[in-house]
């Protein structure tokens, strides 16, 4: 089936004269061969990191603030999460690839060059939680210690992997049922809504007490959810306008 798919991509090269339909139809064999690859991949992470998945788990319903020092390797740890991470960054390219073509007026050339715009999507949010592990590092240094940022980084890319692993189903959704887009665009915004609650409720309780007064808690709320969507907005907003100048690729 990969096989099929790389051929009729090879065969059927981006032109002018490409329509709608066969762009879409390449698109989608595109999305299939990164949604296999991605699977087995993570199968094969699964089947060699299965402690560390419920551990995962674990720290998605609960905070911990003392880990097992003998429940696995510290760089099995670290693969394990940075995979998850990476897994949860490329599917979520692909739904927002989906959605905006499907949401806003975009040129027709957006979906006759997924190999340009899939990369730009995912550097977007790349950057995007790059800033946020670095408005963290920064609140820390200078409010708290190496231990909380520990602590909020297992807890944090706990959300993340977890809602990443759910994204499967949706991404399928919409790109090989589209009837269904409207629901599948809403269960996103779901899950988008709730990731964000959570990953609020846990740094309120992770950094914010009684002795850090207002001060700090606005301070959070301003640097690490208000800040980083602007900047993710002001992003994806640039993306969208270099998109309309189609004349680079006439």
């Amino acid at each position: 089936m990969i096989l099929t798919s790389i051929l009729n991509i090879l065969s059927s090269p981006y032109t002018e004269s490409s329509t709608y339909l066969v762009a879409e139809q390449q698109t989608e064999d595109i999305v299939l061969i990164i949604l296999i690859l991605l699977f087995v991949v993570f199968s094969i992470v699964y089947r060699n990191s299965v402690k560390l998945f419920y551990k995962m788990l674990q720290d998605f319903f609960q905070i911990k603030k003392r880990q097992s020092l003998f429940l696995v390797t510290a760089g099995n740890e670290s693969f394990f999460r940075g995979f998850i991470m990476v897994q949860t960054l490329i599917l979520s390219t692909l739904a927002i690839y989906k959605v905006s073509g499907s949401m806003f007026d975009i040129p027709d050339f957006f979906y006759l060059k997924p190999l340009i715009f899939l990369p730009l999507i995912f550097v977007a949010l790349l950057l995007y939680f790059g800033m946020k592990q670095l408005l963290y590092m920064l609140y820390c240094y200078i409010f708290y210690d190496k231990s909380y940022l520990r602590l909020w980084n297992t807890n944090y890319q706990a959300v993340i992997g977890s809602i990443g692993i759910l994204l499967y189903i949706p991404v399928l959704c919409l790109y090989f049922s589209p009837n269904y887009s409207r629901y599948v665009n809403i269960l996103l915004l779901i899950i988008l809504i709730f990731s964000r609650l959570v990953i609020i409720n846990k740094s309120i309780r992770i950094f914010y007490s009684k002795r850090d007064k207002l001060f700090y808690l606005i301070l959070y709320l301003c640097a690490q959810e208000i800040l980083p969507l602007i900047y993710l907005y002001e992003g994806l907003d640039y993306l969208y306008n270099f998109i309309q100048k189609d004349w680079l690729w006439l």
